[in-house]
């Protein structure tokens, strides 16, 4: 069998394919053998058992593997943080890492309730991050501001048009039956080609 092709940017990504015939298979192969973890479905039984499972990751071998890019391992924190700690999971909403070593993560946040959130769940994030990372993480907090109008109105607008795409992919009757079949929830939606 030939080697998949590698899909770059989706390491440590979770990515739902829904259908396994030889397009899908081919599909969730390459982004298998790309580091992305693959949520597969097909109506068929046969096309189902022929996908190879993958294995289930570890969060701390995901996390450290210095070939994650940031948002990759801040994306598989969120996750992990959503079983743990649902406040804190959306306490780091709009978040983004960067920086994390090893040793030391840092978390930034933008100003507002968000920020002051997550200031007062210090302890849950490490607590968290000390479990997700299987070792004790120095844990800090930044916060970014931005107080100029035109980025003010940049923000909204983009907040505006991220919203309708995500009402409009919720709405779509294709991932409602999907979440249905999987017995899923969405945890986050982005636009492709382009930021949320």
């Amino acid at each position: 069998m030939p080697q998949p092709i590698r899909i770059p940017d989706v390491a440590g990504k979770v990515v739902a394919l829904l259908g396994l015939g030889r397009t899908g298979s081919a599909t969730a192969a390459a982004l298998q053998a790309s580091g992305a973890m693959v949520w597969a479905w097909d109506d068929s039984e046969p096309a189902r058992a022929a996908l190879p499972p993958a294995p289930a990751p570890e969060p701390a071998a995901v996390a450290s593997a210095a070939e994650l890019p940031l948002e990759a391992v801040f994306d598989r924190l969120r996750v992990f943080a959503q079983r743990e700690n649902r406040g804190l999971f959306a306490a780091l909403e709009g978040g983004r890492l960067s920086h994390w070593d090893g040793e030391r993560l840092r978390v930034v946040v933008q100003t507002g309730i968000g920020a002051r959130r997550l200031f007062e769940r210090r302890a849950d994030l490490a607590a968290v991050c000390e479990r997700f990372f299987d070792r004790p993480v120095r844990v800090e907090l930044e916060i970014e501001s931005d107080d100029s109008d035109e980025a003010a109105r940049g923000r909204q607008a983009s907040l505006e048009t991220g919203t309708a795409r995500r009402r409009e992919a919720l709405n779509h009757p294709a991932i409602n039956a999907a979440l249905e079949i999987l017995d899923a929830e969405i945890v986050e939606i982005r636009p492709l080609g382009g930021p949320a």
